[in-house]
């Protein structure tokens, strides 16, 4: 009979597909897999100013005129509030443009000029990649970062020239 289809065939047919079915199942195979699960358990952060303005007035272009020299330091605090009883550190890392390694670069318009901070405790230069440690004091959960900044001439022999100062210098603090 060709061309129709019989009962019986179709049956046999239907019968056979879940056999191939079981017996590629049969050729299959299981993989292990492993989950790794990692993490870093960190103190939570403190409440920081977000941006601090720090004003130097006005400098006297002659203070600035020979290598070596700067104005004076105007002192300053970055406060920390409201640390949780589990942050015992908060260590700040010091980033800007730099005009050489320890100083940073003036944006202004005042020529041959540098911009330096500092701790005001120690004195030790806060430049590019240095840190700064704060211990939260436990009884008050707050801290601050006290500093000072001055406007030095850039030693590179060129004669200081009056105008703005500016520069821009982040804080990225890490909590222990």
């Amino acid at each position: 009979m060709k061309g129709k289809f019989s009962h019986k065939n179709t049956l046999i047919s239907l019968g056979l597909v879940p056999l191939a079915l079981f017996a590629l199942s049969g050729n299959a195979s299981a993989a292990d897999s492993t989950i790794n699960i990692t993490a870093t358990v960190v103190a939570s952060p403190c409440t920081i100013e977000a941006v601090k303005n720090v004003d130097l007035g006005d400098i006297d272009a002659t203070k600035l005129a020979t290598t070596g020299t700067s104005s004076a330091y105007v002192s300053f605090s970055v406060n920390l509030t409201d640390c949780p009883a589990t942050t015992t550190s908060a260590v700040a890392t010091f980033s800007g443009t730099a005009s050489n390694t320890d100083y940073y670069a003036n944006s202004g318009t005042a020529k041959n000029v540098e911009v330096e901070l500092v701790s005001s405790y120690s004195s030790a230069n806060l430049g590019n990649g240095k840190t700064y440690n704060v211990v939260p004091d436990p009884s008050t959960h707050a801290g601050a970062y006290n500093m000072k900044v001055h406007v030095k001439n850039d030693g590179k022999g060129s004669a200081v020239t009056p105008g703005s100062v500016s520069t821009a210098i982040q804080m990225a603090i890490a909590y222990k």
